[in-house]
C-alpha cells in the first residue's frame, strides 16, 4: 500500500497553481477591504435595466461580470467608470446571475459580489 501511494502522481487542477493561489488571495484581500470601507452598492432593477450605484468620493472604473452559473456562454461583462452603472436587461438572458464587481480607485482595488435575477 504504501508503495503504491509513492507511485502514484499527483498533477495540480491548474498548471498555475501558484500564480492562481495569488491571483485568489488578492481577491480575498479586495473582498475584505470593500466590507470594510465606507463604499456602498446599491442594486435598483427596473422594467427596462439593471442599475448600480457605488456611492464613493473618489475617481473609480471598474467591470462587473455577470456571471451565469448555469450556462457560460450566457456571461456578460460591463466596463464602467463611473458610479452609476446601468445595465439594459436586453443585454442580458432572463435568468439568475451573479454580479462579480471589481473596482480600483486612487488608493485600493475592492470586490463585491451582488445576486440578481433578470425577468
Amino acid at each position: 500500500m504504501v508503495i503504491q501511494s509513492f507511485q502514484t502522481d499527483f498533477f495540480l487542477v491548474s498548471k498555475q497553481y501558484y500564480v492562481d493561489e495569488l491571483k485568489y488571495q488578492e481577491r480575498i484581500d479586495d473582498l475584505e477591504r470593500a466590507k470594510n470601507s465606507s463604499v456602498l452598492i446599491s442594486q435598483v432593477a427596473d422594467q427596462q435595466s439593471v442599475s448600480f450605484t457605488i456611492d464613493s468620493d473618489k475617481h473609480i472604473s471598474g467591470e462587473i461580470h455577470f456571471y451565469r452559473p448555469d450556462n457560460a456562454n450566457l456571461d456578460h461583462k460591463v466596463k464602467f467608470t463611473e458610479s452609476n452603472i446601468k445595465i439594459e436587461k436586453t443585454d442580458l438572458a432572463p435568468g439568475r446571475y451573479l454580479a462579480k464587481i471589481s473596482w480600483l480607485d486612487s488608493d485600493h482595488s475592492y470586490y463585491q459580489e451582488e445576486e440578481i435575477i433578470v425577468r
